[in-house]
């Protein structure tokens, strides 16, 4: 027959609570990996529809703008063509004569 230790009984328990608290640890550490890639994710996504709304509305601006100059009740054009070339200077000089 077995002797029981009535004084200390979790003496068969020893060792199962850091195995629960590590389980608990990487649960949590995975969830907030988680989030985090969604988050990447989601940051991510917003950019993109950004650059795709800045580019939309600078078309619609450039199709207006060519609108406007195409119309023949409109105001003359305002580019002018410039008459000689630029000096073969460095790119970004004020060296026009």
């Amino acid at each position: 027959m077995r002797k029981r230790n009535l004084r200390n009984p979790r003496n068969n328990e020893r060792g199962i609570a850091l195995l629960i608290v590590l389980m608990a640890l990487f649960l949590i550490a995975a969830i907030g990996m988680g989030m985090i890639f969604m988050s990447n994710t989601e940051t991510a996504v917003n950019q993109n529809y950004r650059d795709t709304q800045l580019a939309f509305f600078a078309m619609r601006g450039g199709l207006e703008e060519m609108r406007d100059r195409m119309r023949t009740n409109g105001p003359p054009p305002t580019i002018t063509v410039p008459a000689v070339m630029p000096s073969s200077g460095t790119a970004g000089s004020d060296n026009v004569h």
